[in-house]
């Protein structure tokens, strides 16, 4: 009898390889999500380990396929799947080398949406078999292939990546400019020192411009960059847009409230009154954590404009955890847009409607016990520097997140956080 080496089945392959690309991109979305929670992303996680691992195991059988998704794909989130696994390819039994020619070639001169797909998914990379090659793109490959290289080798600093970043972080290209951020922030994680970093005057005035810069993707780049470095500017300058911003600044402000102080929570008093800022200020004012808003907030709560009272009572309780009375039905969009005074039908759905004064008897008769604390989420007092580990497991990922900048930028030590951001935490799925 004649026995035949096993194939693999290249229909089997490419839906592994999209299944991981679909992952990679739910991943990124949920990261900072107040709808997951640690326990969620490690389940996640687990899923996205297991698509990699089915992939890496087919060797150099599934190389072709990945190849081909870098080169002709057009779903970012596809091609960043195919990257993600190319880098990890590894099997030391077939003595597999990875060869990133072409990943360099299709990152050169990919769209932006596909490079910030990718980006986020090498952050989670930990190569080994295309580490050397990825420190070669680093070094001396196109800007946009050596910064997202370096962002796949900044968990595990290496010279080659901080040799380069210098002219990274000074490139004309935004989105260079954009990795070369998420890099440094990599370098200094947590507010770590770190000796891999160049020295400040070579980047410091490019980021305070890039705070400021009027692409979202870039400003929050340099924003988490400027936390985790620790810039004495940041604050401040937060803050003074959340007293004098416009609604374009309220990213800025919410940076600035979920690293405030308990001395600043008079700003978010006045920008809860600040009614041209619209919905977008109660999210901030929930960022803030601060009890000495709910007040404010149950003001707001009675407002007759669906889309106030609903973002309202959304961040009263988000700081509280007090539940809201409701009374009636409020007619919104579907979209969960702010409302107009006249809603089209097929376009409206019913939710119910919160009712101000009763929650706000609740909270008087409940929240006397938390009033004075110095942040709040979900009625739990926070420290102002970091929860211990023990708490961590209970705070949705949004709120972890927000604690890691409030530890990394006030903290004396670095922040002593599971390393949610840089790598893939999987959780067995049959684990209770």
């Amino acid at each position: 009898m004649i026995f035949l080496a096993a194939q693999p089945i290249v229909d089997i392959l490419e839906e592994h390889s999209d299944e991981l690309g679909w992952l990679l991109e739910r991943r990124a979305q949920a990261i900072r999500s107040p709808d997951y929670r640690p326990r969620d992303l490690r389940l996640l996680d687990a899923r996205i380990a297991a698509h990699l691992d089915a992939l890496v195991l087919a060797g150099h059988d599934v190389e072709p396929l990945l190849v081909d998704r870098l080169e002709n794909g057009e779903e970012p989130a596809l091609i960043a799947g195919a990257a993600f696994a190319l880098v990890q390819g590894e099997d030391p039994k077939q003595d597999l080398k990875v060869d990133l020619a072409p990943l360099t070639e299709a990152l050169s001169a990919a769209p932006i949406e596909v490079m910030r797909a990718v980006a986020q998914a090498l952050i989670l990379a930990r190569p080994t078999a295309a580490r050397d090659g990825l420190a070669a793109v680093a070094r001396s490959g196109p800007p946009r292939a050596a910064a997202l290289a370096s962002l796949a080798l900044a968990g595990t600093p290496d010279v080659v990546v901080t040799a380069r970043l210098p002219s990274l972080l000074g490139d004309g290209d935004t989105l260079v400019r954009e990795a070369g951020w998420a890099v440094l922030a990599g370098l200094t994680w947590g507010g770590r020192p770190s000796a891999d970093v160049p020295p400040a005057q070579a980047w410091t005035a490019a980021l305070r411009a890039d705070c400021e810069s009027d692409e979202p993707a870039l400003r929050q780049a340099a924003l988490v960059a400027a936390v985790m470095t620790r810039q004495p500017f940041l604050l401040p300058w937060a803050l003074e847009k959340a007293s004098t911003g416009s609604r374009a600044d309220l990213p800025v402000a919410d940076l600035g409230a979920a690293l405030a102080t308990p001395a600043d929570a008079p700003v978010f008093l006045r920008l809860l009154a600040r009614q041209e800022l619209g919905p977008g200020r109660f999210e901030v004012a929930a960022s803030s954590g601060a009890p000495r808003l709910a007040e404010a907030l149950l003001d707001a709560m009675a407002s007759p404009e669906p889309g106030i009272c609903l973002a309202a009572s959304a961040a009263f309780h988000r700081i509280t955890g007090c539940g809201i009375a409701t009374d009636g039905i409020l007619r919104v969009p579907a979209d969960g847009g702010a409302g107009a005074a006249e809603i089209d039908d097929d376009l409206a759905e019913e939710v119910p409607r919160p009712d101000a004064e009763r929650t706000r008897a609740q909270w008087r008769e409940t929240g006397g016990g938390v009033a004075s604390a110095t942040r709040l989420y979900l009625g739990l007092p926070l420290p102002q520097t970091g929860v211990a580990a023990a708490q961590q497991a209970t705070l949705d990922m949004r709120a972890l997140w927000q604690d890691l900048l409030r530890a990394s930028y006030h903290g004396a030590a670095p922040a002593a956080h599971e390393d949610f951001w840089h790598a893939l935490r999987p959780q067995d799925p049959s684990a209770g």
